[in-house]
Formats: structure tokens, sequence, C-alpha cells
């Protein structure tokens, strides 16, 4: 499990060419009536959306903690950050023109969100649950290149779930940092698996992409995750952000 820490003492260590990943438990003791002033308005439209109580806690606690975290990197309070979206929907911080520009992604996955923050280029994180619901057949035709469709099926069954979530979330990484999202087919993100087990970018919509950044992560036994950057960033931070630590400051 990655070690607790507190964003205030590692932020200033951020340098061009880093990555900070941070996990957040969704499901952990803090107050949400406290955490929803620092969401903006849209934020908590979006969150009052959610019907379900898990969902909207779950929604409340990830934006919140992406805020706090930014705070700490950029020095703008969390409820005053601004953000905007590229054509796709890929979201940005709105910051003077004398700051230099930082990057993020936020990946929800069950009772966890993945936050990665960069400097230096665009950054993807994607985490998912072992236990996800859902058919591993069907979603395999739908992520999945002819030619990974091939070499998934080679598996054995019993590998064939974590292996279409490693490279599921290898592929939901690439195309958040790509800022192309799901405009395009997941099929035509291809990931290879050489005998490293390090997953390889070997094309993006027929592109070969020999400069990105592509790397796995596995939080405990029951996450799978990934970050992707179109440089060749370094991760220098694996951490726990710990919402109720952060209250009590």
């Amino acid at each position: 499990m990655w070690p607790t820490a507190r964003p205030a003492n590692v932020a200033p260590a951020l340098a061009r060419g880093d990555v900070h990943l941070w996990l957040v438990e969704l499901d952990g003791a803090c107050d949400t009536g406290r955490l929803l002033p620092v969401l903006s308005d849209a934020e908590r439209m979006v969150a009052a959306g959610h019907r379900a109580d898990e969902r909207r806690r779950r929604y409340i606690v990830a934006h919140a903690a992406l805020r706090q975290l930014l705070q700490a990197y950029v020095h703008i309070s969390a409820v005053d950050l601004v953000f905007a979206t590229g054509r796709f929907g890929k979201p940005r911080t709105v910051l003077p023109r004398f700051m230099p520009p930082i990057h993020f992604s936020l990946s929800h996955g069950g009772r966890r969100c993945l936050i990665g923050i960069a400097r230096g280029g665009e950054v993807g994180v994607d985490i998912e649950p072992i236990d996800r619901r859902g058919d591993i057949s069907s979603m395999a035709i739908a992520v999945l290149s002819e030619s990974e469709h091939a070499r998934w099926r080679a598996l054995s069954p019993c590998a064939r779930r974590s292996s279409l979530l490693r490279t599921w979330t290898c592929k939901e990484a690439v195309l958040k940092a790509s800022g192309i999202g799901l405009s395009i087919s997941p099929r035509r993100c291809e990931i290879e698996w050489p005998r490293t087990q390090v997953p390889r970018l070997a094309s993006l919509d027929g592109q070969a992409m020999p400069e990105w950044t592509l790397k796995g992560l596995e939080p405990d036994s029951t996450f799978v995750g990934s970050w992707a950057a179109q440089a060749p960033l370094r991760a220098t931070l694996h951490a726990v952000f710990n919402q109720a630590l952060e209250e009590s400051a």
C-alpha cells in the first residue's frame, strides 16, 4: 500500500518532467457537507444529479480532493480554482499567465480514485477494481483491437479478467492524456505487453507514439491502474491523500 503524505509537504518537489500520483479513499470518514463549499456550482449540480447516495458522496470527495491537492501545487485556494475544458472535454486549470502550466487527471474506480499531477506534459490516469462488474467477454470485444483480442483469447480463462482490466486502464490513461478521450474507439489505441510485462503504447489512431510514457500500477491486490504522458515523464511520488487529515489541519 502507498504511504500517506501531506500535499503541502511534497508539492514543492514537483519539478518539470515529474508526475505525482495520489490515491484517494472515497469511503473514509469525512464530512461531505464541509466539502461541498469547495466545489464549483457546476460540480455541485453534477453531485446533486447522482441519485444514489454512495455515488454522490464519492463524487464530492473525489473532486474536493482534486481541488485540495491542486491548491498545494499552484498556491490558489481550492474554492477559487477555475477549470476549462478542451475540445473533447479534458479539463485543465486556468492559471495566471506568469504561472507555469500544471497538468492533471482524475479517475474514479469504485471506492477509490486516482489523481495524477504533472509538469512538463499532459498526463492521464485510470484505476479499476479487479472485481468490476460486467461481462468481460463483451468488454473485450468493445475495447480490444483484433490483434489484442487474439492475444487475450489465448490466455487461460483465469488470467483474462486481470489482463483485460490492465489493458483497459492503459487505454483510458492514454486517451485521457491525449485529450481525445472516447471520441475515438478504444480499439484504435493499441497496447503491447512485452515479456517484461511493462506496457507499451504501440499506436494511437494509427500513428506510432515513441515519445509517450506508459506505466501500470497496482496500489494493492484489489485494484489495477495506469498512468500515461505525452512526454518522457517520471513518477516521483506514489502517495495516499487522507481527506480527514486535511480537514483537521
